[in-house]
């Protein structure tokens, strides 16, 4: 089950060029000729892509799909028997490394946003959860990571 956002009523039903967003344009083009879509058939055309597309959008589509609660790819943070940091991405890939900076910059160009990233609790699994400083230096880093150019 996909996580719901709510979005504004306006960006949801304002007709959108496709020329601006190749994704989606790409995507669509198998269905329709339009050159202009709304925002609710756009994030209908990215939820059924998803998780494939993540790394062939840009960061102007990103955007879009942020404004248009299109959730990130899904990552689950753990940490390792050695106490590396481990991230497993919704496709499969890994992610292994010491440093948190690094390990978010890995995060966000593969579309994993602050949202959709999960950690193992230190309730159930105490050896394997990071620490809270941790997340919250990858999280903010994310976030730091979508505000940017």
């Amino acid at each position: 089950m996909k996580t719901q956002i709510v979005t504004d009523a306006v960006v949801m039903h304002a007709l959108y060029p496709l020329a601006d967003y190749p994704v989606v344009a790409g995507l669509a083009a198998k269905r329709t000729q339009a050159s202009r879509l709304d925002g609710r058939t756009c994030r209908a055309i990215y939820d059924a892509a998803l998780p494939g597309i993540w790394q062939a959008v840009s960061d102007h589509e990103r955007e879009f799909m942020r404004q248009l609660g299109v959730v990130g790819m899904k990552a689950h943070l753990s940490i390792t028997d050695n106490d590396e940091l481990f991230a497993q991405l919704e496709t499969g890939e890994r992610i292994l490394t010491n440093d948190t900076r690094k390990l978010a910059e890995q995060l966000h160009l593969a579309g994993v946003t602050p949202e959709s990233l999960t950690v193992t609790c230190w309730k159930t699994d105490p050896d394997h959860a990071p620490t809270s400083g941790q997340i919250i230096a990858i999280k903010a880093a994310l976030r730091e990571a979508e505000r940017e150019p």
